[in-house]
């Protein structure tokens, strides 16, 4: 195996990548953030555990948006 970035480490970056998005003022950031979300929660799930808190809370930040 190569001397790359953990898995664990580049999950850990791109959920607070997504979760900035979801603070953006423009909705259509925020909807393509929680699209993506969606889409490594499906594929990670297991993963996402240590995550579930801050994502869900960031969630709610947005959640009566358009």
């Amino acid at each position: 195996q190569g001397g790359g970035a953990s898995t664990a480490h580049i999950l850990s970056t791109a959920l607070t990548a997504i979760q900035e998005s979801l603070k953006d003022s423009e909705w259509s950031t925020r909807k393509a953030a929680s699209v993506a979300l969606a889409h490594i929660a499906i594929n990670c799930g297991p993963s996402l555990i240590s995550f579930k808190a801050s994502c869900i809370a960031s969630l709610e930040s947005c959640q009566f948006d358009k």
